[in-house]
């Protein structure tokens, strides 16, 4: 279940201000400007990948979980929620990317329709071969296989984290329980010892 080195393609948090300023404005701004005015909107920043040491945090499980000590396992936890919740976040911006260059083309479609000469089915097929329709769908379809890759990745990190979360779980239960037990021989201890005194106590006074 570890991410490999893969992980380091989820980089995504610049991506908006790379976004291709070339396209023609057809409907009132650049991709680039639909993009920011929906992340607004929604109130959603791109945050930076997670990092350590100046490299991405790629989380990798390992062999035996049962292995690590709990501090390690609750770091390693730590780290697959942390590149989930960004992964997520990619995924998101990645979904916006794409249904901004998806009205796009579909803008660029219907004017070119509009504008062209001929019968219904000229018209149709200068609209579905104009460069710049083509160009914009296929920036949509890299979209759309940006954020079913990150789909993907948040699948796998979820269920890294999952497993990671039940032997938390199960370490936890087990030192609770080892802690109840321990309480409960010590109380006994306490008991037998009290018990003892009472009866020495009560030995004494017969004998008196």
């Amino acid at each position: 279940m570890g991410e490999g080195r893969r992980a380091a393609r989820l980089d995504l948090s610049e991506v908006v201000t790379e976004l291709d300023e070339e396209i023609e404005r057809y409907d009132g701004g650049t991709i680039r400007d639909k993009v920011l005015k929906r992340l607004k909107k929604m109130g959603f920043a791109p945050t930076p990948q997670p990092m350590r040491k100046g490299k991405p945090l790629i989380p990798v499980l390992p062999e035996k979980i049962s292995s690590i000590p709990n501090k390690e396992l609750t770091n390693k936890r730590g780290e697959y929620v942390t590149v989930y919740a960004y992964a997520a976040e990619m995924r998101v911006l990645a979904d916006v990317v794409a249904e901004a260059f998806e009205e796009q083309a579909k803008y660029v479609r219907e004017r070119v329709f509009k504008d062209a000469a001929g019968n219904l089915k000229e018209r149709e097929a200068a609209a579905r071969t104009h460069g710049k329709f083509i160009e914009l769908n296929a920036k949509r379809i890299e979209w759309k296989g940006v954020a079913a890759l990150l789909a993907s990745k948040c699948g796998t990190l979820e269920a890294a984290s999952a497993v990671l979360s039940r032997d938390v779980e199960f370490r936890t239960r087990d030192f609770d329980q080892h802690k109840r037990n321990h309480n409960m021989s010590r109380q006994k201890r306490h008991r037998d010892r009290a018990f003892r005194n009472d009866e020495k106590w009560s030995g004494e006074d017969d004998d008196g």
